[in-house]
């Protein structure tokens, strides 16, 4: 299993549009084959900072996402917004225990 976390910040007039594509690109993304979860939450202490959790199958189911038509529009979309920072890692899980 992938696990991807990070965060994306942006300016504050700006959140209402942000809101907007993150819905658009969590929808189609769910849909996609390989997706187990992905998900933006706003961060409880900066409500300018984005969170992302993203759970794949594969390597591979990552990077077709990664070059989905959907992303590609998402990204534009951000470059468009003014994206302020962007952090944002992939991790290779190899074993999982529930808690």
């Amino acid at each position: 299993m992938i696990i991807v976390s990070g965060s994306f910040q942006f300016a504050p007039e700006q959140l209402e549009r942000v809101r907007d594509e993150m819905t658009r690109v969590e929808s189609a993304t769910r849909a996609e084959a390989g997706c187990r979860i992905y998900a933006f939450y706003v961060d409880r202490d900066d409500p300018c900072r984005f969170r992302v959790y993203e759970e794949w199958e594969s390597w591979s189911a990552l990077e077709a996402h990664g070059a989905s038509a959907h992303i590609a529009a998402y990204r534009a979309a951000l470059a468009e917004i003014g994206l302020l920072q962007r952090d944002v890692n992939a991790f290779e899980v190899r074993e999982t225990r529930p808690l």
